[in-house]
């Protein structure tokens, strides 16, 4: 029952959680569930 975040949303929380890699922060996030 998730919904899906926008690519550009989630590149600006990338970014403040200071994400060097845009594409590992995914698959991090991927993870956590």
């Amino acid at each position: 029952m998730h919904k899906e975040i926008a690519t550009g949303t989630l590149r600006k929380i990338a970014e403040q959680a200071g994400a060097k890699d845009f594409d590992r922060f995914c698959d991090w996030i991927d993870n956590l569930s």
